[in-house]
């Protein structure tokens, strides 16, 4: 029988796993092997982490390979400082 902390962890990963999804489209799901290492960039982890993880000899390569995921980290976090900064002249 599964614990509530067992339970609100699967939880978790799933949410992370639909964020990923969300972010960088369905093609992921082609891809199992990608899905996780894009759930953790998308969650904020680091591409150094990506890297150890996925043994990949140099960061170079993981950046290479992980490049549009870090386009698409590059425009969500514009996304959000175009609306803080909205909000803050908005609130001014």
């Amino acid at each position: 029988m599964r614990t509530v902390r067992q339970f609100s962890a699967i939880v978790a990963a799933m949410r992370v796993i639909f964020e990923a999804i969300a972010l960088f489209g369905l093609h992921l799901l082609g891809r199992p092997i990608a899905l996780l290492p894009a759930a953790l960039l998308a969650a904020g982890g680091s591409l150094r982490e990506v890297q150890e993880m996925l043994g990949h000899s140099s960061y170079a390569l993981t950046a290479d390979v992980y490049a549009h995921v870090l386009d698409d980290q590059r425009r969500a976090t514009a996304d959000r400082i175009e609306q803080a900064w909205g909000a803050a002249i908005s609130g001014a």
